[in-house]
């Protein structure tokens, strides 16, 4: 991956993790060119879709209530 699509992955990141817009809108919203092309970067980069990514890290305030309750 080229440096300049390193700045692309970060701001993916984090919509990712904390918002539930469809790959598509969160590839667009982070500079990528298409989902493709956001895909390809976090397979490079992280070893897995962006899809698998959401899912393994998403934060949402039920989770974060009950990690607070524990």
């Amino acid at each position: 991956m080229t440096g300049a699509a390193r700045p692309h992955v970060v701001a993916a990141l984090a919509l990712l993790a904390s918002g539930t817009d469809p790959v598509e809108v969160v590839a667009e919203g982070a500079g990528f060119g298409s989902a493709e092309t956001m895909r390809r970067a976090f397979q490079q980069r992280l070893g897995l879709s962006p899809t698998h990514y959401r899912a393994r890290f998403r934060t949402t305030a039920a989770g974060a209530a009950a990690k607070v309750d524990s």
